[in-house]
C-alpha cells in the first residue's frame, strides 16, 4: 500500500508528523470516511508490524539527499495530485504539461534536476524514495482532477487539447482558442502540438485528397471524420472497400494523421 511505502522512506521519527496527517486528509476524501478512532488503529498495527520492509534502513547519507530533492521539487512550480483512478501525477504550472510520477519521464526529470542543482546521480534507492513519497503526498494530501485525453465535455461544450496549454472550445454556436482551459487533459508521448484552426474552414475539402466518387459515402465518412472527436459516445468503426490501388491505405493513413 502507498501507507506502508511512505512509512518505509520516511524517518521513523516523522511518521507521526508526516505520514497520519497524509492518511487522515485521504481519509476525508472516502465516501463513507472511516471513524479517527478506526483509523488511528489501522495506522498504528501499520507502525508496529515487525517486518523488515517497515523499518528504517537507510543507509547513512540516504536520508539527506532524499530528504533534499523532495525539498528542491516542492520548490519548483509544479502541482501534486490524483487522478479519478488515483494515479498520481504532477503538473508543471508554466505549460500545463502532467506527467505521471510512476512514469520514466518523471524519474528522468528527477535525475536532471539532482544533477543540475544538486551535482550529485541519484540511484535507484534514492529515486524510488523521492517518488514514493511524493506519491503519496500526491494520492493523500493532493487534489482529485480529473484528466481527458484531446477532447472532452464540459459545461455544454466540447473542448479540444491543442497539446500546448491551449485547448478550442466548440459550442452548438462558434469555437474559440481559449489559453488557460478550465479542465485538465493528459498527453501521451505520441500526441504531437495540433495545427491552430483557422476560420472558414470547409471540412469538405479532405474529399480532394480521397478516392471516394459516390455521394452517399463522402458524407459517411466525413460524418466518420466528426464523430471521431465527440468524446463519450459508441464511435462507429470505418471500414473501407476497394480492388488493389484504390487508395484504401491512404484514406486511413490520413485519418489517423488528422485525428491522432
Amino acid at each position: 500500500s502507498i501507507t506502508g511505502k511512505l512509512l518505509v522512506t520516511i524517518p521513523a521519527n516523522q511518521w507521526e508528523n508526516m505520514v497520519w496527517p497524509l492518511l487522515k486528509n485521504w481519509n476525508l476524501k472516502n465516501r463513507p470516511p472511516l471513524e479517527e478512532s478506526e483509523l488511528r488503529s489501522v495506522f498504528e498495527s501499520i507502525i508496529k508490524k515487525p517486518t523488515e520492509d517497515l523499518k528504517d534502513t537507510t543507509e547513512e547519507g540516504k536520508g539527506t539527499q532524499t530528504q533534499d530533492l523532495i525539498a528542491l521539487v516542492k520548490e519548483k512550480n509544479i502541482e501534486l495530485f490524483h487522478d479519478q483512478y488515483n494515479e498520481a501525477h504532477a503538473m508543471f504550472k508554466d505549460n500545463f504539461k502532467i506527467i505521471k510520477l510512476s512514469s520514466k519521464s518523471f524519474s528522468r526529470w528527477l535525475s536532471s534536476i539532482a544533477w543540475k542543482e544538486m551535482k550529485t546521480p541519484l540511484n535507484q534507492s534514492i529515486l524510488t524514495s523521492v517518488i514514493n513519497v511524493l506519491s503519496g503526498e500526491a494520492c493523500f494530501g493532493g487534489e482529485m482532477r480529473k484528466l481527458h485525453v484531446r477532447v472532452a465535455w464540459h459545461e455544454g461544450c466540447i473542448w479540444y487539447d491543442l497539446g500546448d496549454g491551449r485547448a478550442v472550445r466548440i459550442s452548438k454556436d462558434a469555437w474559440e482558442i481559449v489559453e488557460n482551459p478550465p479542465i485538465l487533459f493528459y498527453r501521451f508521448n505520441h500526441q504531437k502540438p495540433q495545427t491552430h484552426p483557422q476560420k472558414g474552414g470547409d471540412v469538405s475539402k479532405l474529399l480532394e485528397f480521397l478516392n471516394i466518387k459516390d455521394r452517399n459515402e463522402q458524407l459517411l465518412f466525413l460524418v466518420a471524420v466528426i464523430c471521431c472527436l465527440i468524446p463519450d459516445i459508441a464511435h462507429p468503426i470505418l471500414v473501407s472497400h476497394g480492388p488493389q490501388g484504390s487508395a484504401k491505405s491512404m484514406l486511413h493513413k490520413l485519418l489517423k494523421n488528422l485525428i491522432d
